[in-house]
């Protein structure tokens, strides 16, 4: 596994016909199907491939965002504004064509949402911008310490859906259960032995400063997230084990478990969380703060 995230700075280009451009507030979806059209065009293997597998998808595309901040980038902006969007790959084919897009769309003029833009650069560097990065092995996402909070920013509208009700709000089962499963399918691998119990009873919600926010996916209709800082902890074990649905192995792997939960929230700056992470909802990462 191959995980990567780079950061695309693009500038307005308008026209005398076209003397300002304009976007939607949320606009991820016009980003992967940009990306799905490159693919289409320059790898076409991969782009077949992300279009019929019937699994969870192997990368994340943002909305477009301000220059230098993640504030959306919305209404309209005259010639040589800049902007920046990001896109998360999960998968080794795919992390080399974000590469081979690294070299290739500096200086290129590209179409997003009818508007032309110019691209200035494509980071791929923690150290260049703090939304870009790179992990070539699962081992390289590291976990902080499972001992400890776990603050998770989320910075896109953000939402889960259960038996077709759409729930935007950080439960901890929801939320890490997203990371679980795409973590599992795109790993291939086993869920953890008593995941599900630890997920549902063991995580607990210490704090949150959030607010709710409509997307408007246009064919998919309109999505409700929330954005901003939640703070979760795992639960002891002593208070675990006097849960009556308890399994009778939880003490075997209760620091696995710990070590996992931890590892997976590490993860989300790769992941997305929830629903629509192609269409620029859950981008999330993992800050090193204490609870709010």
């Amino acid at each position: 596994m191959d995980y990567r995230a780079i950061v695309v700075i693009i500038r307005t280009e308008t026209s005398p016909d076209q003397p300002r451009v304009t976007w939607p507030i949320y606009s991820g979806r016009a980003i992967y199907l940009w990306l799905l059209q490159r693919l289409e065009n320059e790898a076409p293997p991969i782009a077949n491939r992300l279009k019929h597998e019937n699994r969870a998808k192997p990368l994340t595309a943002s909305g477009l965002f301000q220059a230098a901040s993640i504030r959306p980038f919305h209404d309209s902006a005259k010639s040589g504004t800049f902007a920046w969007f990001r896109i998360t790959s999960l998968d080794a084919n795919l992390s080399a064509f974000l590469d081979h897009l690294a070299e290739t769309l500096p200086t290129q003029r590209i179409m997003l949402n009818d508007n032309h833009w110019v691209v200035e650069s494509v980071i791929r560097e923690a150290t260049e911008h703090e939304w870009a990065q790179s992990a070539p092995t699962t081992q390289d996402i590291r976990p902080l310490n499972p001992s400890m909070a776990i603050t998770l920013e989320f910075v896109t509208p953000t939402g889960f859906r259960r038996n077709d009700l759409k729930i935007p709000i950080p439960q901890p089962d929801l939320v890490f259960g997203s990371l679980e499963r795409r973590w599992r399918e795109l790993e291939q691998t086993a869920s953890p032995r008593d995941i599900n119990f630890v997920m549902q009873h063991g995580i607990t919600l210490l704090n949150y400063h959030i607010v709710t926010q409509k997307v408007n996916l246009k064919t998919e209709g309109v999505q409700v997230g929330y954005v901003g800082r939640v703070t979760f902890q795992m639960k002891p074990l002593a208070q675990l084990e006097t849960h009556p649905a308890a399994p009778k192995s939880l003490a075997d792997h209760y620091l696995h478990m710990m070590q996992y939960i931890d590892q997976l929230a590490s993860a989300a700056f790769f992941l997305g969380v929830g629903i629509k992470t192609t269409a620029g909802m859950g981008m999330a990462r993992r800050l090193e703060v204490s609870p709010m």
